[in-house]
């Protein structure tokens, strides 16, 4: 990052980073620093975050070309496993 202007100017170096632990935890911690002595500037800093998740169950929204191909598939395997039955019917058993 660059602060240009007439009373200050500098130039400002930032990086961070954060791994997650599992699905509702992770830590994370990041720093700058700038080029210049007058002032210096620095900081670090680290962090925790937990995700609480208070939903029962998941909600999804499905388009509406979505739904009509659902469909349609939930269909196919209906009419499968319809006729995997009536052929098992059909195939003598030893």
């Amino acid at each position: 990052q660059a602060i240009k202007g007439d009373l200050y100017s500098d130039d400002i170096f930032r990086a961070g980073a954060a791994y997650l632990i599992n699905q509702d935890f992770q830590v994370h911690a990041s720093g700058l620093m700038n080029f210049k002595d007058t002032p210096s500037k620095w900081q670090v800093a680290v962090g925790v975050s937990y995700r609480l998740d208070m939903h029962s169950y998941d909600e999804y929204v499905i388009p509406k070309e979505d739904k009509e191909k659902q469909k349609e598939e939930e269909e196919m395997e209906k009419n499968l496993k319809e006729k995997q039955e009536e052929f098992d019917e059909a195939t003598p058993k030893k």
